[in-house]
């Protein structure tokens, strides 16, 4: 891949985070079946995290948000990264334009599972073309890499399936957008969970909820 086709990837991607991901929490509800129970995990996304999914090696006098704010302003210049040499770079951004949509793709969660490909990170969400890696910052999650993996592959089984993703803004007690539902599965069924009953506005979209599930 050459460096001009990898800045018009990154650039597209960088708008795409910023329209649906910049500072947004986004809470990913899964269904334990070993206990019978949904549970939960929510993430933050901030602008110095989209360069770590972006696979490349950054230039040192450019910081993480400097590096997403030139993506914005189409100021990135080849100049201020470079590709790695083990091709990972280029697997990232092959699956980057669709895992950036992680809030609405998302179909099966789970820890990593610590062998096979050499990662540090905790938590992966995604499906069998791509996934997210997560690492807990606080009491958030924020994304630290990109995989062109099934998250099958990667994860401690069982893996979780993700019956609802929920969106807010930072600023925002409540979640109040639901971006994706599990198909066949009923929201409905979450207000009898507490924990997740009180994170959530329900009443935003009780009466209009959309399967989103994909093939």
């Amino acid at each position: 891949m050459e460096k001009k086709e990898a800045i018009k990837i990154i650039v597209q991607c960088a708008k795409t985070y910023k329209q649906c991901l910049l500072n947004q929490n986004i809470m990913f509800v899964y269904y334990e079946r070993k206990y019978n129970r949904y549970a939960y995990f929510e993430t933050t996304f901030l602008s110095s995290n989209f360069c770590h999914l972006t696979g490349v090696e950054r230039e040192k006098s450019i910081s993480p948000n400097d590096f997403f704010n030139r993506c914005i302003q189409h100021k990135l210049s080849p100049d201020n990264f470079e590709l790695r040499d083990d091709g990972t770079t280029e697997m990232k951004l092959q699956v980057l334009p669709y895992i950036i949509q992680i809030h609405r793709v998302s179909k099966m969660t789970g820890d990593h599972n610590k062998y096979g490909i050499q990662l540090h990170t905790e938590r992966l969400a995604g499906n069998v073309k791509g996934c997210v890696g997560f690492v807990k910052d606080g009491g958030y999650f924020v994304p630290n890499t990109v995989l062109r993996e099934n998250v099958r592959n990667i994860t401690l089984s069982p893996q979780h399936r993700i019956v609802a993703t929920f969106s807010k803004k930072m600023k925002e007690d409540k979640y109040t957008t639901l971006s994706y539902t599990a198909k066949g599965f009923d929201i409905r069924q979450l207000t009898a969970v507490p924990t997740i009953a009180a994170r959530v506005d329900f009443a935003q979209f009780m009466g209009n909820q959309t399967d989103t599930e994909e093939e």
